[in-house]
């Protein structure tokens, strides 16, 4: 049965002292905690955050903005275009010999109206939360920094 090498709690120390790694971690925490202190240097970096912020938020707006066109530029072809103006003027005369709808139709289509409302609101509520959330998450930045 072999015993395991003792190793001294100062050898471990020095090989930990001696690691390139935690002497850069080191550099690193004294860095911050020097831009801490510091509250010019602290009052620049807050202003370049809310810019990065405020341009990571148009560089989004930019990109769904994009990607929308780019749909419906693949959607709309010219013989697609076609074929809906001319359902469109098969279904204007169409209306006007149509037949009134029934009650029951009728209230369907009012509760399908009330879900697509619903629909959209709960988008809206969403999107409102997100921003909220980028919001919030900025501000905490900025608190440690």
């Amino acid at each position: 049965m072999r015993k395991a090498p003792v190793i001294k709690a100062s050898e471990i120390l020095a090989k930990v002292k001696e690691d390139p790694l935690f002497l850069i971690k080191k550099k690193e925490e004294e860095n911050r905690k020097e831009l801490a202190h510091n509250p010019i240097k602290m009052k620049k970096l807050r202003a370049m955050l809310e810019k990065d912020v405020s341009n990571l938020r148009e560089v989004q707006k930019l990109k769904k903005s994009k990607k929308k066109h780019k749909r419906r530029r693949e959607r709309s072809s010219s013989s697609e275009r076609e074929h809906r103006s001319r359902k469109k003027e098969m279904k204007a005369k169409e209306s006007k010999h149509a037949r009134v709808p029934s009650p029951e139709h009728s209230k369907k289509y009012k509760d399908y109206d009330n879900y697509r409302e619903n629909i959209h609101q709960e988008r809206s509520d969403h999107r409102q939360h997100r921003i909220d959330n980028e919001e919030n998450y900025a501000r905490i930045q900025e608190r440690k920094i």
